[in-house]
């Protein structure tokens, strides 16, 4: 039985030599104790990547790269951090995390995440241990940031706007993403593209996959055949579906854009899902994020409501804004769209990515009476 063990470990230790394991730590002393604590006891090659990996602009990873260790200092915001390693580390490497907080609920967090946590100062033999024992759960229990955008009205642009953002996402991160329309949307992004799309998953660019989706819910990121993607993205419609859709669909995802034009209609709609999000978020529901984008897709008339009115009626701060773009449809897929000085393309890739992202205070106040509101909504 112990030459059975014995030859179970050597060929652990054997995996472990054939790909590189990486430390990512700003303190220089922290990361090369950690390493040669690694290497002495036989674990393969460790090298140490000398930044702070929650602030640091770009991380440049090896095609090789077996896993690593993130040191993440003082940081106990545990949503924060797993959105960054989702964001930042391939899914077939597996992650150990380690700072200096010796909080139980911390490592409860990050472990009801399929994260793994300790704390330098006194579990450097437990971080050793699960590189030994070949930490292959934190590869299958993590899942990838699954974004949803819900359109509020036909015609609102979720199609094109979740197609610019996978473009965008893939030029910060690029790692794979997977692109996904649901069934009650237009289901047309083989004509987008011009290229004809199969049951299942098509590859169209490195990088990025697409999918025509069967399903009003956007897919489980644990799913098998999800589990080589970073990110997926998730296109439906959500004006022709009930509440209790809404809910499903706002308890399933971790970060939620919903995409309105400027009429009541649409504002309506999107009220109805904040509502729902809201109740979702006080019964302590965690880690998932809410976005509100206004998409121009037609020319801003008079009887249009201006971004202000829109802010007031859903209680909620605009989270960008799309100007109306004149460009043809071929033109409309080029990945250089809104350009312009505020870049709102940018701005929320950078807002989804946790990318300088600022806190926003609790919901604006509504300011309108229950009459204003039913006025606009007529």
């Amino acid at each position: 039985m112990r030459l059975l063990l014995n030859k179970d470990l050597a060929q652990q230790q054997n995996k472990l030599h054939e790909r590189d394991m990486l430390v990512i730590s700003s303190r220089a002393d922290v990361a090369e104790h950690l390493a040669q604590h690694i290497g002495q006891a036989g674990m393969g090659h460790v090298k140490v990547l000398e930044t702070d990996f929650l602030s640091a602009p770009v991380l440049t990873l090896a095609e090789n790269l077996q896993g690593v260790l993130i040191d993440i200092g003082g940081c106990t915001d545990v949503d924060q951090v797993v959105n960054q390693v989702k964001g930042r580390i391939p899914q077939q490497c597996w992650c150990i995390l380690f700072g200096d907080s010796d909080s139980i609920s911390v490592a409860q967090g990050f472990v009801e995440r399929g994260m793994r946590y300790f704390h330098v100062g006194s579990q450097l033999a437990e971080i050793t241990a699960r590189v030994l024992s070949g930490p292959g759960q934190e590869i299958s229990t993590r899942k990838s940031l699954l974004i949803t955008l819900l359109g509020c009205k036909g015609g609102a642009g979720s199609s094109l706007l979740s197609w610019q953002l996978a473009q965008s996402i893939v030029r910060y991160r690029k790692l794979p993403l997977l692109l996904l329309q649901g069934n009650l949307g237009s289901q047309d992004i083989d004509i987008m593209l011009g290229k004809k799309i199969d049951q299942g998953i098509t590859s169209h660019q490195e990088y990025i996959d697409v999918m025509l989706s069967e399903s009003l819910l956007p897919p489980e990121s644990d799913a098998p055949d999800m589990q080589k993607y970073n990110f997926l993205i998730f296109d439906q419609a959500l004006f022709s579906t009930t509440k209790e859709v809404m809910q499903q669909q706002a308890e399933h995802s971790h970060c939620i854009i919903l995409v309105l034009d400027r009429t009541a209609a649409s504002a309506r709609v999107a009220l109805n899902f904040i509502n729902i999000f809201e109740r979702i978020a006080d019964n302590g529901s965690q880690g998932r994020r809410l976005f509100i984008c206004v998409n121009d897709s037609r020319p801003v008339t008079s009887d249009s409501l201006s971004l202000s009115d829109m802010q007031s009626l859903l209680g909620r701060p605009i989270t960008v804004s799309f100007p109306y773009l004149k460009e043809g449809s071929q033109a409309l897929l080029e990945h250089k769209l809104w350009r312009g000085d505020k870049k709102p393309l940018e701005k929320l890739t950078r807002l989804i990515l946790g990318m300088g992202e600022r806190r926003q205070g609790s919901s604006l106040r509504r300011s309108l009476s229950l009459h204003s509101l039913s006025r606009h909504f007529r």
